[in-house]
């Protein structure tokens, strides 16, 4: 009798909250056939009212049955009322399914964790439209949508067998949904781990610039490199950050025309806020409040259990946020420094699984050689160095080795735009080299074209910009 007052509590809320009000049908058919559309429309809302009356009433009475103590009713109440609860048990069957196919679904390398799971949850259920009344149901987020085909599953399957005088204490179709919810959670994270465990991780020891990381793992071997944003966050995710890790961890992506590396978090970002229009260097946490329009998500209770969710979740890749490190920093207007992160290797044994979609940046490209980013850097600034002066001028040296007071005047000509007697200075000190007039020549028609007279004496001087080189 107690559970039956507990059934009849859940009963309540279905019928409740059922949109037994809702007559909305199309009428604005101008064809014959457009008015046969709207006699069927309405026959099938007329169908769908009396179906729920049914569905409800059959539970209805064998909750009624099992507190007064009924007989077991006639075979053919029994059979009609059978046949209503198992073709609401289909209905149901059939959108456990399509839900938990949702929640779980993923490339085939996709890793499912808890975190993720519940993000899908979170998502509106109106993607399944409103199936037989059902529009009321699916108003919210997925996950509170799971719970009510939970309650209403468990009651048809508890209440048909009651029609026919037995006890049924299990309900088999909530339950396989919710295993396989479980199963997919657990051998998601477990397939996390043994990714992890299965490939070669090399720590660097100290902190170093993004390029001297890539070199270092290239002078590991064949198939070292920098991990990618993917692989860096599983890694964190697995198990804690090395001792004495702070900030970021490189990884072996390059963006914005090479001004900026990605490194990934090692603090894991278990709340906050994230505005897609104004954080643009870096990706968001799963844990982040976001800026609301265009996401997709509900506001109902089940997605105000996401604080509590994140604060019980360890592993999660999707918590160690992607962003944008300065790879060269122009510190002054002669001034230039590679900033410092830690840096671990990684020689993969198989594919880059997939964790989730996360943003992409402008111009970004992954290098695990440093010879072919210092290439890509030379192609780059032989087309636009103006645009990129601080990585020309790091990262393109000339072929021989620079005194400091001939690197000293490069500076001031590729650095700060508005000395362009560095120019002239630096080509005067090509000119002592002896074998370096080409190079002599383009700096002193740099130094001319930045509008240095001294530089525009000889009109023989004035030759096309050669190679950096």
């Amino acid at each position: 009798m107690a559970l039956a007052l507990i059934d009849a509590v859940l009963l309540a809320c279905l019928v409740l909250t059922h949109d037994w009000t809702n007559f909305h049908v199309k009428t604005d058919y101008v064809t014959p056939l457009g008015s046969l559309i709207v006699w069927i429309a309405w026959a099938l809302l007329v169908f769908e009212k009396l179906f729920f009356v049914a569905f409800f009433g059959a539970i209805g009475f064998g909750i009624y049955r099992e507190l007064a103590g009924a007989p077991v009713p006639t075979r053919g109440r029994a059979v009609m009322a059978s046949l209503v609860l198992l073709a609401a048990l289909a209905v149901m069957g059939w959108l456990f399914f399509a839900v938990v196919a949702h929640a779980t679904a993923g490339p085939a390398s996709f890793f499912l964790d808890r975190l993720t799971l519940f993000d899908s949850l979170a998502e509106r259920a109106n993607r399944f439209g409103g199936p037989l009344g059902m529009t009321h149901y699916v108003g919210g987020s997925i996950g509170a949508f799971l719970v009510f085909l939970v309650i209403a599953t468990y009651l048809a399957e508890k209440y048909l067998a009651g029609w026919w005088g037995l006890r049924w204490p299990v309900a088999v179709v909530p339950l396989v949904a919710i295993g396989w919810l479980g199963w997919a959670v657990v051998s998601g994270e477990q397939r996390q781990r043994d990714w992890v465990a299965a490939q070669q991780w090399a720590l660097l020891d100290g902190e170093r610039s993004w390029l001297d990381a890539v070199a270092a793992c290239e002078a590991r071997g064949t198939g070292w490199r920098l991990p990618r944003r993917q692989e860096m966050a599983l890694y964190l995710a697995t198990q804690p950050a090395p001792a004495g890790w702070t900030g970021a961890a490189w990884t072996s992506s390059i963006a914005e025309d090479f001004d900026y590396a990605l490194a990934v978090d090692l603090a894991p970002r278990k709340s906050g806020f994230w505005d897609r229009r104004s954080q643009l260097t870096r990706d968001e946490s799963l844990c982040e409040r976001r800026d609301g329009p265009g996401y997709g998500y509900a506001n109902d209770w089940f997605t105000a259990l996401r604080p509590q969710v994140c604060a019980r979740t360890v592993q999660a890749p999707n918590l160690y946020t992607p962003g944008l490190k300065p790879a060269v920093l122009q510190t002054g207007n002669v001034q230039v420094s590679q900033p410092t992160a830690p840096a671990l290797c990684i020689q993969p044994s198989g594919p880059t699984p997939s964790v989730r979609r996360w943003r992409g940046y402008r111009h970004e490209q992954e290098f695990t050689q440093a010879g072919d980013f210092v290439a890509a850097v030379e192609q780059r600034c032989a087309t636009a160095p103006q645009r990129a002066r601080a990585v020309c001028f790091t990262f393109v040296a000339p072929d021989f080795d620079e005194t400091p007071d001939e690197r000293f005047m490069r500076a001031f000509c590729e650095l700060d735009s508005r000395q362009p007697e560095g120019c002239h200075r630096y080509a005067l000190l090509m000119e002592h080299r002896g074998d370096q007039a080409r190079r002599a020549a383009h700096f002193r028609s740099l130094a001319c074209g930045k509008g240095y007279a001294p530089a525009c004496g000889e009109a023989e001087l004035k030759v096309a910009p050669a190679s950096r080189r």
